[in-house]
């Protein structure tokens, strides 16, 4: 972006300016040569004043603390004048081609923004820069400066519009319209733990095998709990990559609004969603599957 661009009012202006000087030659005028003066005086404060608007500015970010594509989310921008003894105006800060106004900001003093957003597609969304523009003090110039920022967001993998979960355990079975009932699994109470003798994978308890490296099967008894078991291979070999990906995520996010306890597998790994670190962690990894 060039940092300085001439508005129609001050292409008139330098166009009167330059006609106003050849007259003063032509006249020798100095009433004239006084006007002219004064006209170019008013242009290089513009300019001195202009430029000192946009400088010496900073920013803070705040973002939701999960964000889900192709829903709105907030992102919230504090403006920081950091100029001593100057204070900002009719500033336009662009952020990810949307922009907001900054009408007045005092010296050493900051003004909240907020941009709404919508992202399409999930992964990861770098924020590296910040545009400022304005046309501060007389609207001749639209002056330009791009800070270099450094933010980065998850964005979590689209929700559908589908229930998987019943509000509550005494609401009956599972509601779906995928029958996504075969991968969506009633745990079982662990009763005991046994040496693995070609049992099946799933009863493999992997967490005791990364400890010491030796294979034992779970055991469970009849008494099922209360929670639910999803094993994310079982979702994208039934629906797909991405579609898998999304009723994961709805299922997770069902699960966290309902508390309903889950257990989710991705891999060799299990997470509980009743943990609110562990549900960010798989939704995190959800939405970088598969992605470069």
């Amino acid at each position: 972006m060039s940092p300085i661009k001439f508005t129609k009012a001050g292409w008139l202006y330098i166009i009167l300016t330059i006609l106003m000087g050849f007259s003063a030659i032509n006249t020798n005028n100095n009433l004239v040569f006084i006007t002219v003066s004064l006209m170019l005086a008013v242009m290089g404060i513009s300019g001195f004043f202009g430029k000192s608007n946009i400088e010496n500015l900073s920013f803070e970010f705040s973002f939701e603390e999960e964000i889900y594509a192709s829903r709105k989310t907030k992102i919230k921008v504090n403006v920081i004048n950091n100029k001593s003894a100057i204070f900002s105006a009719l500033l336009n800060i662009n952020i990810l081609d949307d922009e907001e106004k900054v009408i007045f900001l005092k010296p050493k003093q900051s003004a909240s923004l907020y941009f709404i957003k919508t992202f399409t597609e999930r992964g990861f969304v770098k924020i590296d820069k910040v545009i400022v523009t304005s046309i501060y003090p007389f609207n001749f110039f639209i002056r330009a400066k791009v800070y270099a920022v450094n933010e980065e967001l998850v964005i979590f993998p689209r929700l559908i519009d589908n229930s998987f979960i019943p509000n509550s355990a005494e609401d009956g079975d599972i509601v779906n319209d995928f029958s996504v009932l075969p991968v969506i699994k009633s745990q079982e109470e662990l009763s005991n733990i046994r040496s693995y003798n070609n049992d099946p994978m799933s009863k493999i308890f992997w967490k005791h095998y990364a400890k010491n490296e030796n294979l034992y099967t779970k055991e469970f008894t009849s008494e099922k709990m209360s929670y639910l078991y999803v094993i994310f291979e079982d979702l994208i070999n039934a629906y797909g990559l991405e579609k898998g990906i999304s009723i994961a995520t709805t299922i997770i996010y069902e699960a966290s609004i309902k508390k309903q306890p889950l257990l989710f597998q991705v891999g060799n790994k299990e997470f509980n969603i009743g943990n609110v670190y562990e549900k960010r962690e798989v939704l995190k990894r959800l939405a970088i599957y598969g992605k470069s």
